[in-house]
């Protein structure tokens, strides 16, 4: 399928991600230092690696992650909103979308450390650890156009590895159902 961000190439996960026009505009108008992003071999999945492994060299950079993954999250929104709901392709409205759902998430009562007062109440922040014996990891994505007639969704599951061990996606029009 030709991408339906630029129609420049098919759309692959690293071109829809790392090459496209679009996701170079994000990417350069959110302002934020992408290593090796101009490289035509660099794969998502390396790409994602080599920012999770300078994550964990330096803790500090832990907001520029946030940013980097928020942005992936809404480029794939977009392109689905795109496809689906017939929107004009737009860079800025998926910066600020990010920075939107980024700076909803760090302000959530569950990420401020300590207690949160509530009227009489004081609720205790939680905070998740996820399990390490889990085996697969399954991603969702579904939408529906605005008018009801096209509708899709998909999954895929990676083991530990990151390598990918199944994967499902239809689409379907929905007149007449």
């Amino acid at each position: 399928m030709s991408c339906i961000l630029c129609n420049n190439t098919n759309e692959t996960q690293d071109h829809l991600f790392l090459h496209c026009d679009l996701a170079r505009a994000v990417w350069f108008g959110a302002d934020i230092f992408i290593r090796n992003l101009t490289k035509a071999e660099i794969t998502v999945d390396n790409w994602i690696k080599d920012l999770l492994q300078h994550h964990n060299e330096s803790s500090n950079n832990t907001s520029q992650l946030q940013l980097i993954l928020t942005l992936m999250w809404c480029i794939w929104f977009h392109r689905n909103q795109i496809m689906f709901e017939g929107k004009q392709p737009n860079p800025m409205e998926i910066i600020l979308t990010a920075k939107s759902l980024l700076n909803r998430f760090l302000q959530a009562p569950s990420n401020n450390a300590g207690n949160t007062k509530m009227g009489s109440n004081t609720a205790q922040a939680t905070s998740w650890q996820p399990d390490n014996n889990w085996q697969v990891l399954i991603t969702t994505e579904g939408g529906a156009a605005k008018n009801g007639k096209w509708q899709g969704m998909a999954y895929v599951g990676k083991n530990k590895d990151g390598q990918v061990i199944f994967s499902w996606m239809q689409n379907h029009n929905s007149i007449g159902f």
